[in-house]
């Protein structure tokens, strides 16, 4: 659209008033044609303002320029800690995982933009872990964390599982002094009677394997829902006092199972003011790779964690952990409630296919107590020579427990 002075212009005549001069009629025409050079260029100046104004501000920039290869990217983490925390970049809102699938692993499920990221994965107990992520248009991302405890993740999960075992798997047993040589002592007591004091603790986690959360052969049994399964090295530890008195004679620790390998494997989870173990399950010493999951392990009770322990000092003697788990039979020396009185090992050593009387010289026969192996048979001191060979038989101890001496404290 042109104003009326257009031809004007174009024709070079000057439209001039009765008081006009000429020199008037070119300013007119110069103001004339600056104000068309303003309302032309306007917008242009405009235009660029604004775009300058949204280069400076990317979430403006990206308001305004998304297309749909912007669109945010979603992103699965498989969290291989229950209570992991995870924020995109380090900042925003933090993205938490949640159990999905009954036996699944715990996943968060969150978005980010195009481009690369870095995911900070934190977990009480344990180091922060990133993942590093290029986002895609139109390609989800999937990633698993690989958490790892930190010392002080460590000493609580130690705490946790020596917490639970002295809730009941405690348990003081008196024996007869007469049993001091037996049991390893260097000289005779002053009392009539012998106080061990068998508990079991945890010394450290899994050199391989501290914590896990999908099960394998060694790992058996799934760690309860919001948990992760714990695996600890466990020792008995006994200690051996003269009748009242508070000094100990002898300490004396055995593994239950192996010295770096786990013994035990807890389910774990942080709490308020500790952390909290749960469900224990000890693994079967010949489970393999082939070994079906109801088979390779079982929950623990302390009366089963003192036969495995046995078991394991008497391989020591025998060499071989299989044959021990293979042929020899371990029960309570009295029942499973006075479990810290011993446990009777029994391998049968004739091939005969008749039965053998018990006590026989084909019948090796074993006590484990406080501490210490005890061949009461002839053939049990042929198989394990160096072990201690007291002349007493099981029933001999069962009657000296049944009858325990009696302990003058002072009025205890």
């Amino acid at each position: 659209m042109r104003d009326g002075f257009s031809a004007d212009d174009e024709d070079g005549s000057t439209l001039e008033f009765d008081d006009d001069s000429a020199l008037g009629g070119r300013h007119l025409r110069h103001l004339r044609r600056l104000r068309r050079a303003i309302v032309r260029t306007l917008p242009v100046l405009l235009l660029t303002a604004l775009l300058l104004a949204v280069a400076g501000q990317p979430e403006l920039a990206a308001l305004f320029h998304r297309t749909p290869d912007d669109a945010p990217v979603p992103i699965t983490v498989v969290c291989d800690v229950p209570w992991a925390l995870i924020r995109v970049d380090g900042r925003g809102p933090v993205n938490s995982c949640h159990q999905g699938v009954a036996g699944a692993l715990p996943m968060a499920r969150l978005s980010v933009p195009v481009g690369q990221h870095t995911l900070i994965a934190t977990a009480e107990g344990f180091a922060p872990y990133p993942i590093y992520v290029v986002a895609h248009a139109g390609t989800p991302g999937l990633y698993l964390t690989e958490f790892s405890l930190t010392s002080q993740g460590t000493t609580d999960a130690l705490a946790a599982v020596n917490s639970f075992f002295a809730t009941a798997y405690e348990q003081v047993v008196t024996l007869p002094a007469s049993l001091w040589r037996a049991l390893g002592l260097r000289a005779a007591p002053s009392g009539p009677a012998l106080v061990v004091h068998e508990r079991f603790e945890a010394v450290a986690l899994d050199a391989y394997e501290p914590f896990y959360t999908e099960t394998t052969y060694q790992r058996p049994i799934a760690p309860e829902p919001g948990t992760v399964g714990v695996a600890a090295v466990v020792q008995e530890h006994v200690t051996i006092y003269d009748a009242c008195d508070t000094t100990p004679l002898l300490e004396r620790r055995m593994p239950v199972l192996y010295t770096t390998r786990a013994s035990v494997t807890f389910s774990l989870h942080p709490g308020a003011q500790q952390w909290t173990a749960t469900k224990p399950y000890a693994l079967n010493p010949t489970a393999d790779i082939f070994t079906a999951p109801d088979v390779a392990a079982a929950p623990i009770t302390p009366d089963s964690l003192l036969a495995l322990t046995a078991r394991t000092a008497l391989s020591v003697w025998l060499g071989s952990r299989s044959l021990v788990a293979g042929a020899i039979t371990a029960v309570p020396l009295i029942n499973t409630s006075a479990w810290s009185d011993g446990v009777v090992l029994t391998q049968r050593t004739s091939i005969q296919p008749e039965p053998q009387a018990t006590g026989g010289p084909s019948v090796a026969i074993w006590l484990y107590t406080g501490g210490v192996l005890l061949a009461l048979t002839a053939a049990a001191h042929t198989l394990s020579p160096g072990a201690a060979a007291p002349a007493l038989t099981v029933a001999e101890v069962q009657g000296s427990l049944s009858n325990p001496p009696v302990r003058d404290c002072g009025g205890e």
